[in-house]
């Protein structure tokens, strides 16, 4: 049996996100038919979403950013501020999100 010595860090790495997220992509993509059908196509490439709601003023009143893959939605941030919170503005947010993915 082989012994192996490892060592956590906790620090941002910015280098080593990009090389996991890499290695992730190219397990997950010999695994996966539907995903190796989608490389060299266009829907193989991330797209950046952003849906916002201004009010009257033109001042942020809620927003969505996420992003589209394939057509997947993946929401990273959702916020709606308070006092317009009970007016169905996220739900809207995330049907033009829906809509646009």
């Amino acid at each position: 049996m082989v012994s192996r010595m490892f060592r956590m860090e906790t620090e941002v790495d910015k280098d080593r996100r990009d090389l996991l997220r890499i290695r992730l992509r190219d397990t997950n993509t010999a695994a996966s038919p539907v995903l190796r059908a989608l490389r060299g196509t266009p829907d193989e490439r991330e797209r950046p979403l952003h849906v916002w709601v201004l009010d009257e003023a033109g001042d942020l009143a809620g927003g969505l950013v996420g992003h589209t893959w394939a057509s997947w939605l993946h929401v990273t941030y959702l916020w709606v501020d308070e006092r317009h919170r009970g007016a169905s503005l996220g739900s809207r947010l995330l049907t033009e999100a829906e809509r646009i993915a």
